[in-house]
């Protein structure tokens, strides 16, 4: 062989002989590594002195070992690299510096080692943090919303510190069709006039902005300011042929502000392997909204006109792909003198059901059953016959997060009974900040 090989050769047998040592120098500690994870199997009592010592030995052990395993790397590449500027059809030593394409760049000799992560308790790993239960990939995040059936149900509460602004709107359509009499009875059972059937139709926009403010990790505050615009239409045709003509047609419209509600919900019971999540909710109302005693006779109400307030509880129960919830409540009409009359309105029990799962974890589908049995109206302690209510609706909602923080949640509902509504439909669009923050920047 050519003189010029003989330094050659003369390197790759130091760093073979290196090499050897490396691999001489890991075996006693990784030995020693093994042997006190070996003593450690099995172990659950409480933690001595002597466990803590063996535990910090061992990370000493383990630093020591990264280090030298980080200059075995060292020399293996620069023996790789030594081999293949002595091999024929190979570029100079330029092209024999280039690491394998299989390793990483060296890091240099003198850099610290790092120490390696911490070890996971001894009952097992560590519950992820919210944030890696949200995360999806490096750069998005699962969005954090919850659908528009959960929010009005107090299903779940909104996290300490954080206030939510819901703008939302709400329409409702509902026909009925009405009689009218005119004429006189001659004597009972024989009446002299005209009876004519026609239909009534109202239209009900209620654009409202719902706030949610989380006080504590069980206590949440609840503000509801709606606004309300009617559009009412009466049609009593005489014939067939004036109903295709103009008929008694007669049309209203007023809009004012509705009813303020104020309250809070309490958690008072975590969910548990056979028990739900229990939430008790607490509304007052007020009479802010026209009553149907503070509109024409052909208008419709803004409100109810008298104060009131309701009570409810809230379970909710993980079933996967999402939750089970069911609620019930009591609504309460403080009684008051109307024109003369001691008027009492009527009191009502709210109930409802639902099941809100995740398709994916920025589309959601939710699906409830509610209902109100609303009792007789009394005046002067004297129940009005026919003035109860059974309502009932079936809803469908989906909603779907398009940010972190931003979701758009649309709410459909349809009446199952004489009583309810025909149709309804929510648009909500919430927006959620740091209360802290906001108030920093308000004020």
């Amino acid at each position: 062989m050519p003189e010029a090989d003989c330094p050659l050769r003369r390197a790759l047998a130091i760093a073979s002989l290196a090499l050897c040592l490396a691999f001489a120098a890991v075996a006693p500690l990784q030995a020693q590594v093994e042997d006190l994870d070996d003593r450690e199997i099995g172990v659950e009592a409480p933690k001595s002195d002597a466990d803590a010592a063996r535990e910090a030995k061992i990370r000493t052990i383990e630093q020591r070992l990264l280090g030298v395993q980080q200059v075995v790397r060292g020399l293996q590449s620069e023996l790789r690299a030594l081999k293949a500027s002595s091999s024929p059809g190979q570029a100079g030593p330029e092209r024999a510096a280039q690491p394998s394409p299989a390793q990483p760049p060296l890091q240099p000799r003198t850099q610290t080692a790092q120490a390696p992560p911490p070890r996971p308790p001894a009952q097992g790993p560590s519950r992820r943090t919210s944030e890696e239960e949200r995360a999806v990939s490096p750069d998005q995040e699962v969005p954090d919303f919850t659908p528009g059936a959960l929010r009005e149900t107090r299903a779940v509460l909104i996290r300490p510190g954080l206030l939510e602004i819901d703008p939302r709107l709400r329409y409702e359509f509902s026909k009925r069709d009405v009689l009218d009499v005119s004429g006189i009875n001659i004597v009972e059972a024989i009446f002299v006039g005209t009876f004519r059937i026609g239909e009534v139709t109202r239209d009900r926009v209620t654009p409202a902005v719902n706030f949610r403010y989380g006080y504590s990790r069980d206590l949440q505050f609840n503000l509801a300011v709606p606004y309300t615009w009617v559009k009412r239409e009466t049609i009593l045709p005489d014939t067939v042929q004036t109903a295709l003509s103009d008929g008694i047609f007669d049309t209203s419209r007023n809009a004012d502000f509705g009813d303020v509600s104020v309250g809070f919900s309490y958690h008072i019971w975590r969910e548990s392997e056979q028990l739900p999540d229990l939430i008790l909710s607490a509304t007052a109302k007020t009479k802010t909204g026209k009553g149907p005693f503070d509109v024409g006779f052909n208008e419709s109400s803004t409100g109810t006109g008298f104060w009131g307030a309701s009570v409810g509880l809230t379970a909710v129960k993980v079933s996967d792909p999402g939750v089970l919830f069911a609620n019930v409540g009591y609504f309460y009409h403080q009684e008051d003198e109307v024109r003369g009359f001691d008027f009492d309105p009527p009191d009502s029990i709210d109930w409802g059901l639902g099941y809100s799962w995740a398709l994916n974890p920025y589309l959601n589908i939710t699906t409830r059953i509610e209902g109100r049995f609303v009792e007789e109206t009394r005046v002067n302690a004297t129940s009005i016959r026919g003035s109860g209510l059974t309502i009932a609706n079936l809803g469908l909602g989906i909603a779907y997060g398009y940010s972190a923080t931003g979701s758009l949640d649309i709410f459909a509902q349809f009446g199952l009974t004489d009583d309810a509504p025909d149709f309804s439909l929510v648009v909500s669009r919430p927006f959620i900040f740091n209360a802290d923050e906001l108030m920093d920047k308000i004020f």
